[in-house]
């Protein structure tokens, strides 16, 4: 909750009548809410039905709590915490998450982009990856010259050889 939000709310209280209670200015996030990134529910579709999402992620999961700044005490408080999960959590489960899986070496980033440069089919530039234990899947390669693209447009878009 933001600080302003919360204001607002505590100025239509009792609490809110002397002003102590209010946050100050300099502190703008006084209240988070992290949960699990399985944490969401299952939604209805409004698609067609032509391509349905795989929804492998959204399990409900229960873990959540809220991180809360207390200017009166000057700490950052821990409240409404379920620290269970209903899913494995490992590091061998992570490293199948999209976000994860990637090249990190940049010696082996630069010969792919090379190889993609020249031409080279992605089955050998996958082959090639795995050679070298990056943590890829074939759906990665397949979108490397998509992300060189969209490298390229940005770089013109914020300035580096924008001409006008």
């Amino acid at each position: 909750m933001s600080r302003a939000e919360w204001n607002k709310r505590l100025m239509r209280t009792k609490k809110g009548d002397d002003g102590s209670q209010l946050v100050p200015e300099g502190c703008d996030l006084y209240q988070r809410v992290y949960i699990c990134t399985h944490g969401w529910k299952k939604r209805k579709s409004r698609s067609e039905g032509s391509r349905p999402k795989q929804h492998i992620r959204l399990t409900d999961c229960p873990f959540r709590f809220v991180a809360q700044c207390n200017l009166g005490r000057g700490e950052l408080q821990v409240k409404h915490g379920c620290f269970m999960h209903n899913h494995v959590v490992s590091p061998s489960a992570y490293a199948t998450y999209p976000t994860f899986r990637g090249v990190e070496n940049a010696l082996v980033e630069a010969r792919t982009e090379g190889m993609l440069a020249v031409g080279a089919k992605r089955s050998r530039i996958y082959d090639y990856l795995l050679e070298h234990d990056q943590n890829v899947i074939q759906v990665d390669v397949d979108n490397m010259p998509q992300d060189q693209q969209i490298q390229l447009s940005t770089s013109y878009v914020y300035g580096y050889e924008r001409i006008w």
